[in-house]
């Protein structure tokens, strides 16, 4: 059976990471409608390396134009041919091969669906910070959907307004909190995501970055800056 499911996934220099994920998307116990790759001007041979896995994949993998984060969420939206959209992060490899047949289910009840996260390289610290994120997010009043695993109607999607396209961080987060707690779900699944930004700034900057961006929660202007977190 083909889900009337469009995957979206934003870009940019990911050639080691990309095919993993799109692997891991034809392992799933479902067909989608298609899933577009909205590369933000890659130089490293990501698009080459995209068409080349294409030719072989169960799934229809189409390459379009993208841009920040954001921007490649939302010009991936438009395209979108499916009545149901699942914004994945390029590096995210589904690590349940039933998670997007839950997902598609949970849909029916819920508005917004996310999964939980764990590192893809068995780093215990990093799995430990993951758990202490979600733990955090379970006791705040808003709903928060990390970005690298977002599923929602496009119905859903058109009436929030889509991603705000000036931010350069946490997107993720003002786009959930549009939704009530009792509209979202975590499934009981895992998306793996490799270390290397945890690589990048270190455990402590890491959760320096969270606790930071959880003190400027109220202040949008804070997460219009560039840190490079993305680069």
């Amino acid at each position: 059976m083909k889900e009337n499911l469009s995957i979206i996934i934003p870009c940019k220099n990911e050639r080691d990471y990309i095919i993993e994920t799109l692997k891991s998307i034809d392992n799933q116990t479902i067909f989608v409608r298609e899933v577009l790759v909205l590369d933000g001007e890659s130089t490293d041979g990501t698009v080459e390396k995209v068409r080349g896995y294409a030719k072989t994949s169960k799934n229809k993998i189409v390459v379009a134009a993208g841009g920040t984060v954001s921007v490649g969420r939302n010009n991936g939206a438009k395209i979108a041919g499916g009545d149901l959209l699942l914004f994945l992060d390029a590096d995210a490899v589904l690590l349940d091969e039933n998670i997007l047949k839950n997902a598609v289910q949970s849909l029916q009840e819920y508005k917004l669906i996310g999964a939980k996260i764990k590192s893809t390289n068995n780093n215990l610290i990093v799995d430990i910070i993951f758990k202490l994120f979600f733990a955090v997010q379970s006791l705040l009043r808003k709903s928060f959907c990390p970005g690298i695993f977002m599923m929602v109607t496009k119905k859903t999607y058109l009436e929030i307004g889509g991603f705000d396209e000036t931010l350069h961080q946490s997107e993720d987060y003002f786009f959930s909190e549009n939704i009530e707690k009792k509209d979202f779900k975590i499934l009981n699944s895992y998306v793996g995501q490799d270390d290397r930004r945890f690589k990048k700034i270190g455990y402590f900057g890491m959760v320096k970055l969270l606790i930071t961006n959880f003190l400027n929660i109220g202040n949008k202007t804070h997460f219009k800056k560039n840190i490079g977190y993305w680069d």
